[in-house]
């Protein structure tokens, strides 16, 4: 049975590759490159059971939210957000 937490880990790995590529899979990192870092950092702050700190990297990347151009991946990223 898989735990909440390797669960976030995929979710969050998957928005990280999603940001990587737009509708023709070419490379947006520059556009929501504070984005990225904000939810590498959550992942980090995730698997070294770093609670305060993984809370406020994603408080911070819902302010970066922005960049992201895709509404359905935004909303979902919103969503992640708020549920974690």
């Amino acid at each position: 049975m898989r735990s909440v937490q390797t669960d976030e880990i995929a979710q969050l790995d998957e928005f990280l590759d999603e940001l990587g590529k737009d509708e023709l899979g070419k490379e947006t990192e520059a556009k929501c490159g504070l984005l990225r870092e904000h939810l590498e950092s959550a992942r980090v702050y995730l698997l070294g059971l770093m609670p305060a700190e993984y809370a406020l990297s994603l408080k911070m990347a819902e302010e970066a939210l922005d960049c992201v151009s895709d509404p359905d991946l935004r909303n979902r990223i919103e969503k992640f957000i708020h549920g974690a």
